[in-house]
C-alpha cells in the first residue's frame, strides 16, 4: 500500500512518474500488484498554508494526514519517505514497526546550490 495526496493523478500515471523519475518499473498487474491510498487531506501539510511558523504548521497538519491514512489503511510497516517526523510516534502508538528515509545531503546540496550558484 502506498498513500498519495495525488488525488488528481491515476495509478498508472503514478507509476509512470516512478519509471520516468527513478527509472524504476513497478509491477503494474498480477499478485504482486501495488495498491494506492488516495489521502484527500494533503492540504494540511502544504507550505502555503502556513504564512507563519510553517513548519510547525506542516508538521501538525502531518498528523491529520497520518490520521487519515491509518483509518485508511493499517501497513504492517510504515515507511516514511517524506520526512513527516510527527507521524512516527502516531503510527508507533499502534504497535507498527516504522522506518524512514531522508535525503539530508540532497537537501542539504540544493540548499547550497541556491544560495552559491556561482559555485558550480
Amino acid at each position: 500500500m502506498i498513500y498519495t495526496g495525488d488525488v488528481d493523478a491515476t495509478r498508472e500515471q503514478i507509476l509512470e512518474r516512478a519509471r520516468q523519475r527513478f527509472n524504476i518499473r513497478l509491477p503494474r498487474d498480477g499478485p504482486d500488484d501495488i495498491h494506492f491510498a488516495f489521502l484527500q487531506r494533503r492540504m494540511w501539510v502544504e507550505a502555503s498554508r502556513y504564512p507563519f511558523l510553517t513548519l510547525l504548521g506542516q508538521s501538525l497538519g502531518s498528523l491529520v494526514l497520518g490520521w487519515e491514512a491509518l483509518l485508511m489503511c493499517i501497513p504492517d510497516i510504515y515507511f516514511d519517505s517524506m520526512g513527516y517526523a510527527f507521524t512516527l510516534p502516531l503510527f508507533r502508538l499502534c504497535r507498527l514497526a516504522v522506518s524512514v528515509c531522508i535525503y539530508y545531503t540532497f537537501i542539504f546540496c540544493i540548499l547550497i546550490y541556491s544560495l552559491f550558484p556561482s559555485m558550480f
